[in-house]
């Protein structure tokens, strides 16, 4: 398998933030399928999901970040 990071669109950029606010969460790992035609669909959101597999195969600091954030707390 190959990992990578990539940007996603406008729409699920706004709206997995949206999402954290509407169900109260301060962190959820979202899981998306990319169709063939580049179109995003959304599974689920895990309010205790697992990245660490992918932390270090796409080289993000994906605990560091969560932290500062539970450490910010909600805004």
């Amino acid at each position: 398998m190959h990992y990578e990071r990539i940007d996603p669109p406008c729409d699920v950029v706004a709206g997995v933030p949206e999402y954290c606010i509407e169900f109260g969460l301060l962190y959820g790992a979202f899981d998306f399928v990319i169709r063939p035609d580049g179109a995003w669909v959304f599974l689920e959101c895990n309010a205790t999901g697992q990245y660490g597999w992918i932390e270090d195969a796409i080289n993000a600091p994906i605990t560091d970040t969560i932290a500062d954030l539970l450490a910010q707390g909600a805004a």
